[in-house]
């Protein structure tokens, strides 16, 4: 897992939704059309104000991600202004995969054709389900036959990279549905499959409904039973299952996420947005009009020294989140990267690795690779508090 430091990622935090969905715990706000707008003018200031800093110019991005809230509410020449502010901005390498989040209601032809023409070549599908009802309980816009028509209307624009998002353990949902989905979702025929189980986040309508036993969820053991089921659909239809919640076909791994996962360094820009560069990790404000300012004031690109990661809290990063990828804990890159081994620098890590072994959790490779199994994957947060 040896990372080159001088290619990085870029993340774009677009803030704006049409109606926020009843689960989300992801910084977005329902914003008028006018609200959009000035937004997307401070995000593109804030893209050439960070786009000017040294720490930025000496590096080349080789991966951009457009996330939300829900970036496909951008009509397409506001994606072609985004996308045009950074190849102005940044040192963009050849082949850098450009990947963008959508709703299958915000998405139409002639959008997905001017986005793919603007330079978007990877695109990120929250279809999250192909049951009516059960998209109904999310509070999502639109329905499974919509879900279907965006995919494909997608692969007729000329998108050959395409991931789909689906969930598990939801309202109003069964084994025999979640099946339903993940063959739905297979037959589909996209590169990559995102699956994430449910998770009920505080200050959303699902967190008062579960506070007052209102949510009809399934329980964690037939929640582990969708995952386990989700893992193995996947491999058998030739998917890589190369991290927690995500699979792709050989060759279409998400190359932006993986930074996340082998501390690659990654620029972000929007409210809320977090960033890993040169040994520094910052966060926007959150709240709007604070983030604003800074942009106003022209130091929303400064990086405090308060905000360097020390050396304890980077080796806990690189465990944990290795651990998260089917490659898992590089012991060797681990005392390369940090001068001591893994079982130095974590000296009550090595008998709970291994009563994780004899319970089936963890596997430990002869070249020094520590990697969770499948079912270590159900447990991976308790282990990787082990790291912190």
């Amino acid at each position: 897992m040896i990372t080159n430091k001088k290619n990085i990622g870029l993340y774009i935090h677009i803030p704006f939704c049409e109606r926020k969905c009843d689960y989300c715990g992801f910084l977005s706000f329902p914003m008028k059309e006018t609200e959009r707008s000035t937004c997307i003018d401070f995000l593109l200031k804030e893209l050439k104000q960070r786009g000017n800093k040294p720490y930025i110019q000496d590096k080349i991005v080789d991966t951009v991600f457009i996330g939300g809230g829900t970036p496909s509410l951008l009509s397409g020449s506001q994606m072609d202004q985004l996308l045009t502010t950074i190849k102005e901005s940044y040192n963009l390498a050849e082949d850098t995969e450009i990947t963008c989040e959508a709703n299958p209601n915000s998405l139409t032809n002639d959008k997905l054709k001017d986005y793919k023409s603007s330079g978007i070549n990877r695109l990120s599908i929250g279809i999250q389900s192909f049951n009516d009802e059960v998209l109904k309980a999310l509070g999502r816009l639109h329905n499974s036959e919509q879900g279907i028509t965006a995919f494909k209307e997608a692969r007729r624009a000329g998108f050959n990279n395409i991931n789909i998002d689906i969930m598990f353990a939801l309202p109003n949902q069964d084994m025999s549905l979640w099946k339903d989905t993940l063959n739905q979702a297979v037959s589909l025929g996209p590169e990559h499959i995102s699956f994430y189980g449910l998770q009920i986040e505080e200050n959303t309508p699902f967190y008062e409904r579960y506070k007052n036993d209102n949510l009809n969820c399934v329980d964690d053991k037939e929640a582990d039973r969708m995952y386990l089921t989700a893992c193995e659909a996947l491999k058998i239809n030739g998917f890589e299952h190369y991290e927690i919640s995500n699979a792709a076909k050989p060759g279409y791994r998400c190359r932006h996420n993986l930074k996340y996962w082998d501390m690659s360094y990654f620029a972000a820009v929007g409210p809320g947005a977090s960033g890993y560069i040169d040994g520094f990790r910052y966060e926007n404000p959150s709240v709007i009009k604070t983030w604003k300012d800074k942009i106003k004031n022209g130091h929303i690109a400064d990086l405090n020294i308060k905000d360097k990661e020390n050396i304890k809290d980077a080796m806990s990063v690189f465990c944990f989140t290795s651990l998260r990828t089917s490659d898992g804990i590089d012991t060797k890159e681990f005392e390369k990267k940090f001068g001591l081994s893994i079982f130095k620098a974590f000296p009550n890590i090595e008998n709970i690795i291994y009563n994780y072994v004899n319970n089936g959790l963890i596997n430990i490779s002869s070249d020094g690779h520590i990697t969770l199994t499948e079912e270590g994957f159900l447990k991976s947060n308790d282990f990787m508090c082990e790291f912190v």
